[in-house]
């Protein structure tokens, strides 16, 4: 006569998320559906929480989850040439001018920092960064 009996199902610990609740995230592992993404940058949004495509299981897509709102595509365009003007610009500063930027930049900060009060602060917080020779 059996007076009790255990059956024993093997489970894993997971939960679902969605795709806004797990921005700021980075997951090693994901099965995601995007076959029911309704807005722009989902798919990028959700993809991108993933350390590694070895840790993703995709069970559907649609064509918006990969859609990208047309302003921030000309927004992105704006942002690279502006990148690349400044770095041409930055690549033409001598030493002496990089140094009095260095410089003007630090003195900007000393009156925001609490515990930067003085012009000596500001010496050592140069020869810390940017090395005295």
């Amino acid at each position: 006569k059996i007076l009790a009996e255990i059956s024993q199902i093997p489970l894993r610990l997971a939960w679902a998320i969605t795709v806004h609740k797990s921005q700021g995230m980075s997951l090693d592992v994901a099965e995601m559906d995007l076959s029911k993404a309704f807005d722009y940058g989902m798919g990028y949004v959700a993809l991108s929480r993933l350390r590694s495509l070895e840790g993703l299981r995709l069970l559907g897509i649609n064509e918006m989850a990969f859609r990208v709102n047309d302003e921030i595509g000309e927004m992105d365009m704006v942002f690279k040439k502006l990148s690349k003007e400044v770095a041409a610009e930055l690549g033409q500063i001598g030493t002496e001018e990089l140094k009095l930027r260095h410089s003007t930049f630090l003195k900007g900060i000393i009156s925001k920092e609490s515990g930067i009060k003085s012009a000596d602060t500001l010496k050592v917080l140069y020869n810390k960064f940017f090395g005295k020779k």
